[in-house]
């Protein structure tokens, strides 16, 4: 029985997006290959988690070690110091998949980058002979199943002439980007908004009390969300950071702006902004009420992104011969 680890971490500093979507690959390695034993490891939180092919729950416990003796896959979706580390902890004990990976030192077996912010991976990739071992792009975005299967629902705008803008800016909004669009909201016309303010589940209960300060009556706060997809696909505006949800609200073809929260994002939103399909916060006062322009954006925003990313990573890592 082939065995498979997955190795994230998360935390109020890290953000929730690297336990989304390597959480969203391990139910998606366990639907296509049941016999497959599958587990995911929280270098933070040192949960460690195993998928149950018939309803995909999760058995959680504590586990402070990781025994590479019986993995015989392990993927890796790290911040790049945490990764660097395990790359070389892995380096010919097992086969190693990295998702978003452009540091130095061992290649891993195999590289999937949405980004190469080196813009060195695909070069040492040939110059080792691996060509084939290293791929780049949005076709390997990870769409969760519930964006995908929310996108098939035909949302009917309701009768207000209000806008409706959904904040969701991050598991834990580190840089505190939430309070800032909060802002720039009110500044220009909070009466002719609805904004939902979603907060991911690692802001802490203060930071939560601090922002209800900021909200007034056309604001609602909303934390951890369920229907997060359904949310998603049913606002006029979305004002996301530059992540996981910036990449589902491309694949809804929805009017975006991105406030970045890290260098990474900005670079990474920038791939978008030029092919139209969203802005920074500079734009926001020029495109919050004229629905030409934020319909042009959502326009724009079609079919970049296939949703067949994840089909493709689930295929690449169960096709590898582990014994090679």
């Amino acid at each position: 029985m082939t065995q498979i680890t997955l190795i994230v971490a998360s935390s109020k500093e890290i953000g929730n997006g690297h336990y989304v979507r390597s959480s969203e690959l391990a139910k998606s390695l366990k639907n296509i290959s049941p016999e497959t034993q599958v587990s995911l490891f929280d270098l933070v939180t040192k949960n460690k988690s195993f998928y149950i092919s018939e309803s995909f729950k999760r058995k959680t416990f504590q586990s402070y070690e990781i025994d590479y003796k019986i993995i015989d896959i392990v993927v890796l979706d790290l911040p790049q110091g945490l990764m660097k580390e395990k790359i070389k902890y892995f380096h010919k004990k097992t086969k190693i998949f990295c998702l978003d990976w452009f540091g130095n030192g061992p290649l891993p077996d195999f590289t999937i980058n949405l980004i190469d912010h080196s813009k060195s991976m695909a070069k040492r990739y040939v110059r080792k002979g691996k060509k084939n071992h290293y791929f780049e792009g949005h076709d390997w975005s990870i769409i969760r199943s519930e964006v995908l299967e929310v996108k098939k629902i035909r949302y009917v705008k309701s009768n207000t002439r209000k806008v409706s803008v959904l904040v969701t800016i991050g598991g834990s909004d580190a840089k505190d980007k939430t309070e800032y669009a909060i802002k720039l909201l009110k500044k220009i016309n909070d009466e002719k908004l609805n904004v939902k303010v979603i907060l991911g589940p690692l802001v802490n209960n203060r930071d939560i009390e601090r922002i209800k300060l900021e909200l007034t009556n056309n604001f609602k706060i909303i934390c951890s969300p369920e229907n997060f997809p359904r949310l998603l696909k049913e606002s006029d505006l979305i004002l996301c950071g530059g992540g996981t949800t910036l990449l589902e609200a491309i694949f809804l073809a929805k009017s975006i702006v991105v406030f970045p929260q890290t260098a990474e994002e900005k670079s990474h939103a920038e791939i978008f902004k030029k092919r139209g399909a969203c802005v920074f916060p500079d734009k926001l006062e020029e495109i919050l009420f004229n629905e030409r322009k934020r319909l042009l954006l959502a326009k724009n925003a079609e079919n970049l992104i296939d949703g067949k990313g994840i089909s493709r990573i689930v295929n690449l890592i169960l096709s590898t011969n582990i014994n090679k």
